[in-house]
């Protein structure tokens, strides 16, 4: 997994009930996030590494580590 991730500098979004809604700028695409998506965006600062955020999932009761690990990374990808 690799280590940090930045949120994409075109998208604003906007966190709503834990949920959040993004919109693209430059495409005009969006997207609606479920409130484990949107923890993971959230924590795509540059600065909290991935394998944190999954930590950190796993320990709320998310699920297993291993899993949440490969979630958090198809998530990213």
């Amino acid at each position: 997994m690799p280590g940090q991730w930045v949120r994409a500098s075109d998208v604003v979004w906007e966190e709503l009930d834990g949920e959040a809604l993004l919109v693209s700028s430059s495409t005009q695409r969006t997207w609606v996030l479920n409130p484990t998506a949107s923890f993971v965006w959230k924590h795509c600062d540059g600065r909290t590494s991935l394998q944190e955020v999954a930590r950190r999932l796993a320990e709320a009761g998310c699920a297993e580590l291993h899993r949440v690990r490969r979630d958090v990374a198809a998530f990213c990808q």
